[in-house]
């Protein structure tokens, strides 16, 4: 089995071969999507609702966006994205595919992969050395920085190729090329209009861009045509001789003529034509991938570096070699700190720096004429000190099922190491597979041998033999440079032969959600569902319809049992999920009950609220008010509202933030008699209903509130409690009641005095013998009303009451 690096190899010059002879690039032409893939790869991303933007992760995204007029964000991350519209892939090498319809693609940082397919589309490359095919339709397409490959393919095309040395085909139509700065090489036919720069290469003989038309000028004179030279005479005629005996006739011999003077040529302005320069070579080599950097210990305490690639190829055909720097910078800044340390054939290094350092090392490739690839993506850190600390864990190993070709594809997130004062991606994986979940008999997955019996990037194809159904656990853990191995990743596992579906997805619901920044939205929550082999991630749908029509929602996946939706509506416009889960093999179990965002509720409403005042004399206008009250759960901040009016008629008259304090001290300014009642928030602007008001007078206020009346008891033996009610005071500044009890009905001894808050209390006498209860209101200044009738409570049946 060929390594992936020689497949990677063979498929990048097989496809380059293609678009420098003007071919069409190795991609078929554009289809509709297929549902739930992009590019043979299960969506973790997917919408087929017209005009929605989709975002990416800072990791692998595969987004898979159908509706017309999509906007993709992939930010970080080698994404893979197919959409209807326009795609912006951010950092990270993407690959990005329009499809059929006018699209604009940007493969932003990177060295990406996009394909205009058919419609007249804008595509841009970017940073990075790209690979660009406009597809049918009439394209305009910009290489941008970096050293692209761009196919024009079918329509009237603009290319640019932008800086770099780029390799530029042009295909069928009327094409216009400027290869901008660098040495290009272009393929174009008559057709086409090619702005040739110095030094590049074209073929095809394409016409020049016609140059301005010359100022008028006057005519020239018409050449005077000599006249011609007189005939000479003809000779005089013989005199007739006698008549000459006949005689046979001899064979007939041709005359012997004179060839024909040549017409005077018409006169031309045609230059001669130039004569053919011989080919000289400008073109780089592919830049050098793969590069990893392991870093050992020597007797004597002094490190040892090897630093090891993937072979690079050049066009010509012949063998490449390499230059290989270090640095104690990792952008290579300061020449006085870069050393090239040689010049090789092979592809391997070894290094010995001497002291105990971080160092940085970076790879050229260089061709037979000298030209030297960039060293784009081949900087690599390595530390000959000690270093005892493992790289970070990844999170998780993706499978995803190609049964057409016996593989199991895995993947899985990047992880950094810290290499001295730099986080860096880690130098290597370890990928390990079992028949069993324990990983009792575990084989080691170590395909590219460039990193020393690890995987250098992040993903691996799992070939398997003809018919084998097995099913196959994965785990992977990442190794630094100095080999420090991290812990096992979760396991995930796969089998060609699942055709089982998973369980239904049980358990959903729905809450609000906030990150603490500006993210609000809603936070769905699942439990774990069953699968005969393993279930790999869950599909979360989210419509505006809860009947989900076709083309009306759009879909995300996640390997979580969680589900964070940034979307935040208002209850006019509520939102409805829905969740199933998904295998390996890719089968789907049944969707979940619908959970709507109209089951999300605000803040709990606080309880305990109540006022003290700081008075002189019961004058509240010089002192000031403290209003209290416990806090709500999920609340955020509170808000205090206030009015003259106790019903609020016509809403608050002024409010006041409390923050997500519990209390709020203000200073009356004017005599008046004043109401508040208090609101709690969460970060999402949900509302609690109000707490019940409270007032407090400004000014003089010695005035008590009327008694309460209507007090009753009602005993419970099983609870142990008497619980007491009673009809309150009739004064709005009733601030809180007095509840008395006693062994006495003159209360003389034995009292035990209360608080209560609303007209109602439960109390818990020692024992079950027979207690008096009474009642009292008390405002906010303190002024006490008269108590109410006494009542008995027991918590004995039928208590004798004198």
């Amino acid at each position: 089995m060929p390594s992936t690096t020689a497949r990677l190899a063979a498929g990048t010059t097989a496809a380059l071969a293609l678009v420098l002879a003007g071919a069409p690039a190795a991609h078929a032409a554009a289809a509709p999507f297929a549902s739930h893939a992009c590019n043979g790869h299960t969506a973790t991303i997917e919408s087929s609702k017209a005009g929605v933007v989709v975002k990416g992760t800072s990791g692998r995204d595969v987004i898979l966006a159908r509706g017309a007029g999509s906007t993709v964000y992939g930010f970080g991350g080698n994404d893979i994205i197919c959409v209807n519209g326009s795609a912006f892939g951010g950092a990270g090498d993407d690959w990005i595919s329009g499809g059929a319809g006018n699209d604009r693609l940007d493969g932003g940082a990177g060295n990406d992969t996009i394909f205009g397919g058919a419609g007249d589309d804008v595509l841009v490359g970017g940073a990075g050395n790209d690979r660009v095919d406009g597809g049918a339709g009439n394209d305009r397409i910009d290489g941008g920085a970096g050293a692209d490959t761009l196919n024009g393919g079918a329509g009237n095309d603009r290319v640019a190729g932008g800086a770099g040395n780029d390799r530029i085909a042009t295909g069928a139509g009327v094409d216009t090329v400027d290869g901008g700065a660098g040495k290009d090489r272009v393929a174009a036919d008559k057709s086409d209009t090619v702005v040739r720069g110095a030094g590049d290469n074209v073929t095809g003989h394409p016409k020049a861009p016609a140059p301005a038309a010359p100022k008028p000028t006057a005519p020239a004179p018409a050449p005077k045509t000599p006249a011609p030279a007189p005939a000479a005479p003809a000779p005089a005629a013989p005199a007739p001789a006698a008549p000459a005996p006949a005689a046979a006739p001899e064979p007939e011999v041709p005359a012997a003529t004179e060839p024909a003077p040549a017409a005077n040529p018409e006169p031309t302005d045609a230059p001669a034509p130039e004569p053919t320069a011989p080919y000289v070579d400008t073109l780089s080599p592919y830049n050098v991938s793969f590069v990893t950097a392991h870093a050992t210990e020597r007797a004597g305490g002094t490190g040892e570096v090897t630093v090891v690639w993937a072979p690079s190829s050049d066009d010509s055909g012949l063998p490449v070699s390499y230059d290989v720097e270090r640095s104690t910078l990792p952008d290579f800044s300061d020449p006085a700190e870069t050393v090239a340390l040689g010049h090789v054939t092979g592809t391997s290094y070894v290094d010995h720096p001497g002291d105990d350092a971080v160092y940085y090392y970076r790879v050229w490739a260089v061709d037979a004429a000298g030209n030297r690839s960039d060293q784009t993506n081949s900087v690599v850190a390595a530390s000959t000190a000690a270093d005892l600390d493992a790289p970070e864990i990844p999170s998780e190993v993706v499978a995803e099922l190609v049964p057409d070709q016996e593989r199991i594809d895995l993947w899985w997130p990047t992880t950094s190491d810290r290499i001295g004062p730099t986080d860096v991606t880690a130098a290597g994986y370890v990928l390990e597979r079992a028949t069993d979940a324990d990983f009792h008999d575990a084989v080691a997955l170590t395909e590219l041998a460039a990193g020393g019996g690890q995987l250098v990037g992040n993903s691996y194809a799992d070939f398997l033999a003809a018919g084998d159904t097995a099913t196959y656990y994965y785990r992977a853990a990442a190794v630094d440079a100095r080999g420090n191995v991290s812990a096992w990743s979760a396991t995930t596992a796969a089998s060609l032969g699942d055709q089982a579906t998973p369980s239904v997805t049980t358990g959903a619901a729905i809450a609000a959600w906030n990150d603490g920044s500006s993210d609000i939205g809603y936070t769905l929550t699942w439990a774990p569902a069953q699968d005969d082999v393993w279930v790999t991630k869950y599909v979360v749908q989210e419509s505006d319809d809860p009947s989900f029509p076709a083309q009306q929602w759009n879909e995300s996946t996640t390997t979580s049992t969680t589900y964070h939706d940034s979307t935040w509506v208002s209850p006019d416009n509520p939102l409805y999920f829905r969740i199933a889960a998904v295998d390996a093999a890719g089968n789907v179990g049944a969707w979940s009950s619908v959970v709507s965002s109209l089951s999300v509720t605000g803040p709990a409403t606080p309880n305990g609220f109540h006022v003290t005042v700081d008075r002189n004399a019961y004058q509240v206008i010089t002192g000031s008010v403290t209003l209290s009250w416990d806090a709500s759960a999920s609340a955020t901040g509170y808000r205090v509202e206030i009015s003259n009016d106790p019903d609020f008629t016509g809403g608050p008259t002024m409010t006041s933030d409390a923050g997500s304090a519990t209390t709020l001290t203000l200073t009356p300014s004017t005599t008046d008699r004043f109401y508040y009642r208090v609101v709690a928030v969460d970060a999402h602007g949900l509302e609690s209903a109000t707490t019940r008001v409270v007032s407090v007078t400004t000014g003089t206020d010695i005035t008590a509130p009327s008694d309460p009346s209507d007090l009753q008891a009602y005993g419970d033996a099983e609870s142990g409690k008497v619980y007491l009610s009673w009809q309150g005071a009739a004064e709005d500044d009733r601030s809180r009641y007095v509840v008395q009890r006693s062994a006495d009905s003159t209360f003389a001894t034995g009292v035990t005095t209360v608080y209560a808050s609303a007209e109602s209390y439960a109390d818990t006498p020692a024992d079950g013998g027979v207690y008096y209860y009474r009642v009292a209101a008390q405002d906010a200044q303190g002024n006490t009303s008269g108590y109410s009738a006494v009542v008995a409570g027991s918590l004995t049946p039928d208590p004798l009451v004198p």
